[in-house]
């Protein structure tokens, strides 16, 4: 029995603004092997579609970081071994970004240039087995993608 709990988010390229679809507003909708937002007209349940948002949807990972934050493809995460590591490394040596690849979620460096060769590569968060590979309280959510390159 599968106990996965399917979640999405997604980007609105338009507003740039991050949507969590709440079923009234926003809906995550699946239809012809796609996958797409869709602002509701109304909120009295009659779910008159206006239209898809121009948008990218992302996936829950079904994981949580440190603070019990929940963690999304397109998610920017700092992955921190103990606490003075930024006395060796700069902040952006420690940032990755959360990926969906090869059937699962795993993790790319933001800046690899930064990272030492081992850790360029993309990593999963766990194994074929679903065997937990990197203990989350390592891992603390510091925003998106979207947002964090939109701020620079």
């Amino acid at each position: 029995m599968n106990n996965r709990i399917y979640k999405f988010r997604a980007w609105d390229k338009r507003n740039e603004k991050m949507i969590y679809p709440d079923g009234y507003e926003y809906e995550i909708v699946y239809r012809k092997s796609e996958i797409f937002l869709v602002k509701i007209a109304d909120y009295n349940y009659s779910e008159i579609a206006i239209g898809p948002v121009d948008s990218i949807i992302m996936q829950y990972t079904g994981l949580k970081d440190k603070n019990n934050k929940e963690i999304y493809e397109g998610d920017v995460v700092k992955l921190q071994h103990w606490d003075d590591e930024l006395k060796y490394r700069p902040l952006e040596a420690l940032l990755y970004i959360v990926e969906f690849k090869y059937g699962c979620f795993g993790f790319t460096p933001l800046h690899p240039e930064l990272v030492h060769p081992d850790d360029v590569e993309w990593r999963p968060f766990y194994d074929s087995c679903d065997k937990e590979l990197w203990n989350m309280k390592y891992f603390e959510v510091i925003g998106n993608v979207y947002e964090l390159l939109e701020e620079r």
